[in-house]
Order: structure tokens, then sequence, then C-alpha cells
């Protein structure tokens, strides 16, 4: 009777509404108000979990007011989330700003320090929170206590050399620059899902979270990210790793569909289950078409590929041109079920090595402007 009075208040604690909660304060500027900025920020976090409350926090509002925003870390300075800054992620901020260390030692603290800026007399506070709270899907396979910080302004950090970067040493048997078609764009997906789950031949010792291999997948040029091959990981039909574009993270594809009609997700979802397509055949799956799937997406090598409709809403794919994707389910080492992907324009070698194209569906050129704004909304594929 006890034990089920202790589960009855702690559902009652865990579900109090953030409404009637308090607050935060706008643009907190001293000790007090970081404090209840940051413990407000954690009571929301509780209601919504840490991945509806990213998506809150990366915007200007409640949780980003200027140079105001939170961070998460690991008890080793390792960068979960930044608010403010995505390329200080996946890396020890400990090394750059000492104060960080004192954060870290104390756990619940609210220190005065004087930013980058020469802004002097700043504050930042700090909670602890729980693996558990929070509902982090990919970390650790064991729970773990996470620092989240408020208030510490943080500058854009250099970008380190690859051979610096924590699986570098890993080559794998195709790397993105030789994925040409189905059977070598299988191969890559194959090789980054044995780099996963064999953690780059490094141990857990080493590297105690799968998500310390984020900025090596990520880095372009390298052996994971070159030209229009990338790597994607995802929970379901969120995107929790996009090789390419790193805003696309915390956002869910639910609902893409193509000019075709083919819900993208959905698709992915049939061929991982092994259940029948139902998307229009493009003529790309090999002879053994297990893992593989079709779809219309936007390639930038091609002028006038872009779908306007997706200016306006996320619901359209944002091109005409056929892609041939691979994908492969997974679980991580805390038991959640992941897909990791890629995709390939297939070359045409009859066509002089063009990618093959969805060319009757070409825009106006009038349109080209328009066009982009793209970028604006995390579809396009960056310049090179």
């Amino acid at each position: 009777m006890k034990r089920l009075s202790l589960i009855i208040l702690s559902i009652l604690f865990f579900a109090v509404p953030y409404a009637d909660a308090q607050p935060p304060p706008a643009n907190p500027t001293d000790m007090e108000a970081m404090r209840t900025f940051i413990e407000a920020a954690k009571t929301r976090i509780i209601e919504v979990g840490f991945n509806e409350f990213r998506k809150e926090a990366k915007v200007e509002g409640d949780w980003k007011q200027e140079d105001t925003y939170l961070i998460l870390l690991e008890l080793d300075g390792f960068v979960l989330f930044h608010a403010n800054d995505r390329s200080a992620e996946d890396r020890d901020l400990s090394s750059y700003y000492p104060m960080v260390a004192e954060i870290l030692a104390s756990r619940e603290k609210c220190i005065q320090y004087d930013d980058h800026e020469g802004v002097s007399g700043r504050y930042a506070c700090s909670v602890v929170v729980t693996e558990e709270i929070f509902a982090l899907e990919v970390v650790t396979p064991r729970p773990q206590t996470f620092i989240l910080i408020a208030g510490l302004h943080t500058a854009p950090q250099p970008e380190e050399p690859f051979e610096e970067l924590i699986g570098s040493n890993y080559v794998p048997e195709v790397t993105a620059d030789k994925v040409k078609d189905a059977e070598t764009l299988k191969l890559f997906v194959d090789g980054a899902l044995e780099a996963i789950m064999s953690n780059f031949n490094l141990s857990r010792a080493e590297v105690p979270s799968i998500i310390r291999f984020r900025r090596v997948l990520r880095r372009e040029g390298g052996p994971w990210n070159v030209g229009d091959i990338y790597l994607y990981i995802m929970q379901g039909d969120q995107v929790v790793f996009h090789g390419d574009r790193q805003e696309l993270e915390d956002d869910s594809i639910r609902g893409i569909t193509d000019s075709n009609g083919c819900v993208i997700a959905e698709e992915i979802r049939r061929v991982i289950a092994g259940e029948e397509r139902e998307c229009k055949s493009l003529g790309l799956l090999p002879e053994n078409p297990e893992g593989y799937l079709e779809y219309l997406w936007d390639n930038p090598e091609i002028e006038r590929d872009e779908d306007p409709r997706a200016l306006e809403s996320r619901e359209f794919s944002p091109g005409f041109t056929p892609k041939l994707g691979y994908v492969k389910s997974f679980t991580t080492p805390n038991g959640i079920p992941m897909i990791v992907g890629s995709g390939v324009y297939p070359v045409d070698e009859s066509d002089g090595g063009c990618a093959v194209a969805g060319s009757d569906q070409a825009l106006p050129a009038g349109f080209l402007a328009m066009f982009l704004l793209v970028g604006i909304l995390g579809f396009r594929k960056k310049a090179r």
C-alpha cells in the first residue's frame, strides 16, 4: 500500500501542467531571475519531454532570449544540445570554458562570470536532470545524469581537424564518394550500421554514447558525407541525425508526400517491416529490392527541379527527381529501435552519366529566385 501511494504521488508530481507552473522571466539578467528561468525550463521538460522541448528551445521565445539560452551537458562537459550554436554540439565545452568545469563540479549552482564578448557580471545557473525525466531517447546504454545550463553565453567554436574527431580512424569498405548505384548505396548503409554497432571499433569505456560519432558522420568531405551522399538516422518518423542538414534534426517527416502521392515516411515503414510497397514505381529498384524505396526529391544539381508547394508546407517533397533510398533498422544499446538510411540519384550511363531526372515536371524559370528560399526550410542540399 505504501509503494502504491508513492507511485500515485510521483504521477501527480510529474503531471503538474506547465500552465500552473512559474513562467520563465523575460530576459533574466540577475542571479535570482536566472535561477527561476532554469527551474521553469526543467519543469517544462518534465511536462513535454526533451524531444519536444528542444524544438521550443531552438527558436526565439520563452526559452531563447537574445544571448540567454539553454545548453545540455554530460558530466564530462560533452554537449548534447546547444540552443544557440549547433556547431558546439558533440564536443567538450569544458575545454573551452573553465567556468564549465566549476558548474559541473558543483552540479546545481549559479555563477557570475565575464563572457567572451567582454560583458561582465553575467549569470549562469544549472540544474541536474536525468535521462528518465526528460526521456532523451538516444543517449547511452545505461541511465545517466546530465546538467542543464542557462545563461552561459558561448562563442562559436572553430572546426577541429578531421583526424581529431572520435571515430575518424574507422574507414568503411564503401565511402560516400563511391556511392553511385543501388549496390554501392546498400554497401554504404550496411557499412554505417556496422560502424555504429561496433562503436567504430572503440570501447564503450572510451565512447559511452553513440551520439559522440555524430560529428565524424556529419563532416563534409569525410567518408560519410560527400556531395549528395550522406546518412540520416530516424526514430520512427522523427529525424534524430541528419548528415547534411543539422537543422532537420528533432523534426518529423510524417506526412511529407512527393508529387506522385508517395508518403515517404510510410514507405520507409513498409520497407522496414517487409510489407508490400505502395508508392509508384520509378524503375529504380534492383533485382533484389529488399531495403530499397523510390521517391521524388529535389536534386540540387538540376535546375528548376523544386516543387513550389514545399515553400508553403512541409507536407510536400521539395522536388521532382527520382531518388533511390536504402534503409535498415537497428536497436541502440539502450533498446531503442532506430533506422539508418541514405539515398542516391542513380546515374544513367546511357545518357552520358547524367542523373535520372523528372524533366517533364520542370518549373518555369520565373520561379527560380523564389526557390532560393527553400534552404531556409531545410530541404535543399547546401551549396557546394
